[in-house]
């Protein structure tokens, strides 16, 4: 979002803004829930063994002993919102998330967020043309 503010319709039932200091963000992608307090930031040090190995393309790294693949992706128009407090029905952008690497459990198990993220730009181009 370049610019300061959308509007849903012309009612105004949904209005995303930018907070005044957008942050940057780095984000990692775990194959697993880590259990925290709402809104508190995940320390990823105690249970991430964040040594990467890039090749091709691909990083490799462990997890609690596990083997994890990851893949990372740059420039996909992904924000974290969080809600307006001074209106209901408002959303606000607090961060562009600039990069995120989805890792997932080698042998492979399930992996939802690449379908995920490699599907929605063409379901966005699909519902931007009708």
């Amino acid at each position: 979002m370049d610019y300061e503010e959308y509007k849903e319709d012309e009612n105004g039932e949904l209005t995303i803004t930018n907070a005044k200091k957008m942050k940057n963000l780095q984000v990692d992608v775990l194959p697993c829930v880590i259990h925290e307090c709402d809104g508190k930031e995940v320390s990823l040090n105690g249970w991430f063994n964040m040594y990467r190995r890039q090749k091709d393309g691909t990083a490799t790294s462990m997890f609690r002993g596990r083997p994890l693949q990851g893949k990372t992706y740059k420039d996909t128009n992904f924000y974290l919102m969080k809600e307006d407090k001074l209106n209901e029905d408002a959303l606000k952008a607090t961060a562009k998330v600039t990069e995120f690497t989805n890792w997932v459990v080698q042998p492979l198990v399930e992996d939802r967020m690449t379908a995920f993220v490699e599907q929605v730009p063409a379901l966005m181009a699909a519902l931007h043309e009708t």
